[in-house]
């Protein structure tokens, strides 16, 4: 069924559409579309490409051809159990969010993984972009939190200026992970707080729209190439968003009405910024997907 974060609107399916909300669907407020199609173009090829059409009836989407589509993905169930296991974290703990200041008016729109009391599990899948290659500041505080003299030493000097290119050696020129990382350096374990401070949340992905509403007007296309190599640490690496859409779209629960509804992708406009002055309602975002890891 499509719906949309935060309780807002609900698109097709019999249900009521109040449109998008104001400002318009955003990362924070995704419009939560039904897959229809998932269909693999490529075959004894080494880049699988595949054609995925959304549903965004009721969602006041008006599109071009080769307008953008955001897509915003979560983390795969693997690599999240991975990342706990190494942290020794308990992904049934429950974390407790809330605005940093709940007296703002409005208030902020909630993370993906929701206000209040939620399990870190959902934290971790829908949230923390631990997979991301960290900047300087994240060594920084990671030497902060380590007891461990010698890889105290080296974090200290990988968040130095003058060991910028060491850095650059060891994190940006690999595409290291703030996993790698933290993998590499076993000793450094900042607090659960900290940490999830420390790695910032997952970022939509751009999509080229490769339909056309005047034949489709419900319907959204998009054709996507899967990310999917060993990295130079020989670390098997799949994109966050494309394996998303790989794997059907966000699962749906198990129960009497299991394979009746279609898995879900949530939809939204781009965030406008310096690189991407323009955004607005031409412009879309579809929930989790993408060609870049």
């Amino acid at each position: 069924a499509v719906g949309v974060l935060a309780g807002d609107a609900v698109g097709s399916n019999g249900r009521e559409s109040t449109g998008p909300p104001a400002g318009g669907w955003s990362q924070r407020q995704p419009f939560l579309a039904r897959m229809l199609r998932n269909q693999l173009l490529t075959s004894g090829v080494d880049r699988e490409v595949r054609h995925l059409e959304l549903d965004i009836a009721g969602s006041g989407f008006v599109y071009a051809p080769g307008d953008i589509v955001a897509v915003q993905p979560r983390n795969r169930r693997e690599e999240v159990e991975v990342f706990a296991r190494e942290l020794g974290l308990d992904l049934s703990l429950q974390v407790s969010i809330a605005p940093a200041d709940p007296t703002s008016d409005p208030p902020p729109p909630p993370p993906l993984c929701g206000w209040g009391p939620v399990s870190l599990s959902e934290v971790l899948t829908k949230h923390v972009d631990f997979m991301a290659t960290p900047r300087r500041y994240f060594f920084e505080m990671l030497a902060f939190f380590c007891p461990d003299g010698d890889q105290q030493e080296r974090l200290e000097e990988f968040a130095s200026v003058a060991g910028r290119d060491d850095l650059y050696e060891y994190c940006i020129k690999q595409k290291r992970s703030c996993y790698e990382v933290l993998r590499d350096f076993p000793a450094a374990r900042p607090p659960l707080a900290y940490l999830l401070d420390l790695i910032g949340p997952i970022r939509p992905r751009l999509f080229s729209i490769s339909s056309g509403p005047s034949v489709a007007p419900d319907r959204l296309s998009i054709t996507a190439a899967m990310v999917a190599y060993t990295s130079k640490t020989l670390l098997e690496r799949r994109g966050v968003c494309t394996s998303f859409l790989a794997s059907g779209g966000v699962p749906r629960p198990s129960g009497p009405e299991a394979g009746l509804s279609h898995p879900e992708v949530g939809l939204s406009h781009p965030e406008a910024g310096p690189s991407n002055p323009e955004a607005g309602p031409s412009s879309l975002a579809s929930g989790p997907g993408g060609t870049v890891p």
